[in-house]
């Protein structure tokens, strides 16, 4: 009796989408699409048929996009909000005031006359701007050290320092992106840079004529990085010791949609056949 292993092929490959499935599908959404912008075209031409009111904003308006912007260090678009001015018009005041700074000047609210002095003043806040700039893993203790040791004789409390980084510096406690050390070299870039330009003088268009292939792998045993826990205690949740199987997704992508979707294979143990 002999035993024979059968190897597995290491790069078994199993497609899933191909371009004449897509297109197949995407004839049908194409229908849908059709239909659905049909009733907007209809509903846009009675909105516009419409007598249009020209918004007028006061000047208070304007200083007020302009102090949000400016104190608070948020983008025009937050601004804008904060104001109740449309968007388009605060980039329009911005792009003005950035090519002639003499043609608006912020003027100190007077409307909170009745709350004590701010301790904290725009000193404090180019300090503490340029403190998280430097050490962008601090914590808030961290920074009420470090404001006495730069003004003499200044007494703050931790959540008063929370609420002027928040409201004055526009700063605020996110989930923190990775990036490799590689990403950011010099030379990388200047790296990356040409080779855009050297591509932009050919006939090359990512728009028109260009196929992008990508290599994709994930963790089987992933799990979200939040858990619903009760209070008190901690959240925990059970990973597999053994490793599963690592699985690689393999797609091309062109300006008519999706051409080829695989997936590879995990590769299997070898089958054991018996002969006789």
């Amino acid at each position: 009796m002999d035993i024979v292993d059968e190897e597995s092929d290491p790069f078994a490959v199993r497609q899933l989408v191909n371009l004449d499935s897509y297109l197949e599908k995407k004839t049908s959404d194409s229908m849908i699409q059709n239909e659905t912008e049909q009733s907007k075209d209809i509903v846009k031409g009675v909105k516009t048929s419409r007598s249009k009111k020209y918004l007028e904003y006061t000047p208070a308006s304007r200083e007020l996009f302009f102090y949000h912007k400016i104190q608070h260090l948020m983008s025009v678009s937050a601004a804008a909000r904060k104001a109740e001015v449309k968007e388009s018009t605060a980039r329009t005041w911005w792009k003005k005031l950035q090519e002639d700074p003499d043609s608006f000047t912020l003027k100190k609210k007077t409307d909170n006359q009745n709350r004590p002095k701010n301790r904290l003043q725009d000193e404090h806040k180019q300090s503490l701007i340029e403190f998280f700039d430097n050490e962008p893993n601090a914590y808030i203790v961290d920074a009420v050290e470090m404001l006495p040791s730069k003004f003499a004789g200044l007494e703050i409390k931790e959540s008063r320092v929370h609420e002027f980084m928040r409201d004055e510096c526009n700063l605020s406690l996110k989930q923190t992106t990775r990036w490799p050390e590689a990403r950011a070299n010099e030379n990388n870039i200047q790296n990356r840079y040409d080779w855009v330009i050297r591509w932009s003088n050919t006939d090359m268009d990512f728009s028109k004529n260009c196929i992008f292939i990508d290599e994709a792998g994930f963790d089987i045993n992933m799990k979200p990085s939040r858990t619903w826990a009760p209070r008190g205690q901690m959240a925990v949740t059970i990973s597999p010791t053994t490793r599963a199987p690592s699985h690689t997704i393999i797609g091309a992508i062109s300006t008519v949609g999706v051409i080829n979707q695989s997936i590879r294979v995990p590769k299997q143990p070898p089958k054991t056949s018996t002969t006789e």
